[in-house]
């Protein structure tokens, strides 16, 4: 049971509610093919064993236009929101895909950009909250690598309705969750 005044530190997704409220209703989920899990151990410990997850996926898709923008002519393709001044928010190169590692030793975020460079940033969030310091170079390369695993493994949706809700036009999924 919740206990009031009190406060749970465990990173909880929106891909957690969906498997948490099956978990309430009782459903094996080990039976049932989803993304997420059930937070239900952690609102209520007596009801089920658990833990919380050391590390989550964070995934933006940068916005950009295929043509300049008219009032921007100069800067070219690939902005988008930009001002008069020819300040822009956005751009097609601001897509990114990150795995965060949050567990008691450690506070990471680990990024790849999906640019022409191939950018990579990791910051130490205890030390860096406002991420400063990108310390990709100073990194343990074996680290990299089981954060870059990682990355990849939590790309990869379990669920055909996670990629139906992700990619509603995309006609061979809303054929494949038609059957």
């Amino acid at each position: 049971m919740l206990q009031i005044n009190n406060f749970y530190f465990a990173p909880v997704l929106n891909i957690d509610l969906a498997p948490t409220i099956l978990d309430i209703s009782g459903v094996n989920l080990s039976a049932v093919n989803v993304d997420g899990q059930s937070f239900l151990s952690q609102m209520a410990p007596s009801l089920r064993n658990g833990t919380a997850r050391p590390f989550f996926l964070v995934e933006y898709t940068g916005e950009g236009s295929p043509t300049s923008d008219p009032s921007c002519p100069k800067l070219g393709p690939g902005l988008s929101q930009c001002f008069p001044d020819c300040v822009c928010e956005d751009a097609y190169n601001n897509t990114y895909a990150c795995v965060r590692t949050l567990s008691s030793d450690q506070d990471l975020q680990y990024c790849e950009f999906a640019d022409s460079e191939s950018f990579v940033e990791v910051y130490n969030l205890t030390s860096d909250p406002n991420q400063l310091e990108n310390i990709f170079k100073k990194m343990d390369p074996t680290v990299l690598q089981t954060m870059n695993q990682r990355l990849i493994k939590l790309q990869s949706c379990v669920s055909t309705l996670t990629w139906k809700l992700r990619f509603p036009e995309h006609n061979l999924v809303n054929t494949l969750w038609k059957q």
